[in-house]
């Protein structure tokens, strides 16, 4: 594995994907002794750098490592990776193969593939980077979680922000990583925030609209929960 991981983030840097140390543009110093990994992270000015502890919870989708397969906005594919999604930042960490832990920015993302550990043939989750312009007109990459996947992709953004929260007496801070999440729909190329509402999904769907429908009334579907609209996107993207 540590073989692969090296061939891995050679072809990262290699062919056009700058893959970064979880300290961004800082300078790392790698220590080994036998099995052990010793990793010595300052920043840009040359001081220490010390990950954020004080904060309650993780930023990551699942806070253990996985194994992913990996396709790069730069066309490359990458299988079975050990790697974990930190929905705070929006990026992809990876352990290279000396044991430092790196990232991928969402803008050099296409599609993550989290894999069944028992079964890595089978997929458990799949991401994708869509990229938007914002109302300050910026543009914004960012990482969907896949809930129906064809003509028209109905997806979840997963986010983690930092929560801080002073108790009344003591005045004492706790911050913690609180998840939120929204939902929108991919069709023609647009990016829509999903409304839960017959007549915004019969706008979309209008062409087998009729079966879609059908299909709802014969499986005790409906438009007000998201894994029913998720059942009747992928049934609709079926047809």
């Amino acid at each position: 594995m540590k073989t692969v991981l090296m061939i891995i983030a050679a072809h990262l840097v290699l062919n056009g994907v700058t893959a970064q140390t979880v300290a961004a543009r800082s300078n790392v110093n790698v220590k080994t002794s036998g099995y052990n990994v010793m990793v010595n992270i300052t920043d840009k000015d040359g001081k220490p750098f010390v990950p954020d502890m004080e904060v309650q919870g993780t930023p990551f989708f699942k806070d253990c490592w996985t194994h992913v397969n990996l396709a790069t906005s730069g066309g490359k594919a990458f299988t079975n990776i050990q790697a974990r999604i930190n929905l705070h930042q929006a990026t992809l960490h990876f352990i290279n193969g000396k044991g430092v832990e790196m990232y991928l920015e969402a803008s050099e993302i296409s599609r993550i593939e989290v894999l069944d550990s028992l079964n890595p043939s089978q997929v458990l989750y799949t991401f994708i980077k869509l990229t938007n312009t914002n109302k300050a007109g910026q543009q914004e990459h960012n990482i969907y979680q896949v809930l129906a996947e064809g003509k028209v992709k109905m997806l979840k953004l997963l986010r983690k922000k930092v929560q801080v929260y002073t108790q009344e007496y003591s005045k004492e801070i706790t911050r913690t990583f609180e998840e939120y999440e929204s939902y929108y729909v991919f069709a023609k190329n647009e990016l829509l925030a999903v409304k839960r509402k017959e007549s915004f999904w019969e706008t979309l769907l209008q062409d087998q609209w009729k079966a879609v429908q059908a299909y709802a009334g014969s499986n005790n579907l409906g438009f007000k929960l998201y894994d029913d609209i998720a059942k009747l996107v992928t049934y609709y993207n079926g047809l």
